[in-house]
C-alpha cells in the first residue's frame, strides 16, 4: 500500500466527503498511473484542508468523454447536469486539455480510508 497525494478543489472534496461524488477523474500522466487499487489517496485543497481515502477501483479510458460516459457524469461531477458541460469543465482544468490526448484518463473509485 503507497500513499499518494493530489491536490483537489475544496467543493469537489467535500462532494466526496459527503458521498454525493464517487468517483475521481484525473489525466493519467506517470504521478496517476502510479496510482493503484489498495493505496491511499489523501487529497488537500489549497486551503491544506485533507482527507485520506482508499482507492478501490481504477480504470482507465482514452477521453474525458468515454470516462465521462462510462463513469456517469453524476458519480464524477454532482454539480453539472451533462455530458458536454462535465466535458467542458475537465478540458478547462489545469492543463487537461493538452495532456488527456497524450496519457488518457484515470478514474478513481474511492471510499473513506479508516
Amino acid at each position: 500500500m503507497t500513499v499518494h497525494e493530489l491536490t483537489i478543489q475544496p467543493k469537489y472534496l467535500d462532494f466526496i466527503r459527503t458521498g454525493l461524488k464517487k468517483v475521481e477523474g484525473r489525466v493519467n500522466d506517470e504521478k496517476k498511473q502510479a496510482i493503484q487499487v489498495g493505496d491511499i489517496l489523501v487529497l488537500q485543497t489549497p486551503e491544506c484542508d485533507k482527507s485520506e481515502f482508499t482507492v478501490i477501483r481504477r480504470s482507465e479510458y482514452p477521453t474525458i468523454e468515454e470516462m465521462l460516459k462510462n463513469e456517469g457524469v453524476s458519480k464524477m461531477l454532482p454539480d453539472v447536469d451533462n455530458l458536454e458541460d462535465g466535458i467542458a469543465l475537465y478540458r478547462s482544468l489545469g492543463d487537461y486539455a493538452k495532456k488527456e490526448p497524450i496519457y488518457g484518463m484515470v478514474a478513481l473509485e474511492l471510499t473513506h480510508y479508516k
